[in-house]
């Protein structure tokens, strides 16, 4: 085995090279964990970008959906949904939602690590 020490701020790059990390914040270690690990913690999710958070929710919540989280002003999350896009699209649309993206993500590591050290959305 063989430990390489990396400190870089490009973490889809470390993503691909580390079997291991290590995340340290004011010299303390946070967690080390093997990717692998990581990698399952790592929550997929529909992303929406709208203009009006509160409006989407409620149909978000008439439509049967309620594992979702509002980011902010613009952005939401839904978990553990499959629901298709142009369904989706379409009920927002319809009741007067503007849509501006809308599509399928999954955790990075830089999210995992702003959970860690920021207490991170």
């Amino acid at each position: 085995m063989t430990t390489i020490f990396i400190s870089s701020h490009i973490l889809s790059e470390v993503d691909l090279i580390a079997d291991t990390i290590g995340i340290i914040q004011q010299g303390k270690l946070l967690v080390e964990l093997p990717m692998e690990e990581i990698h399952k913690r790592q929550a997929e999710y529909i992303s929406l970008q709208v203009d009006n958070t509160a409006r989407s929710a409620a149909i978000l919540e008439k439509m049967g959906i309620t594992d979702f989280q509002v980011l902010d002003r613009e952005f939401i999350r839904i978990y553990g949904s499959d629901i298709s896009g142009k369904v989706l699209s379409e009920a927002l649309v319809k009741n007067g939602v503007g849509l501006e993206s809308l599509g399928r993500r999954h955790d990075t590591l830089e999210d995992y690590f702003f959970q860690l050290t920021k207490g991170g959305k």
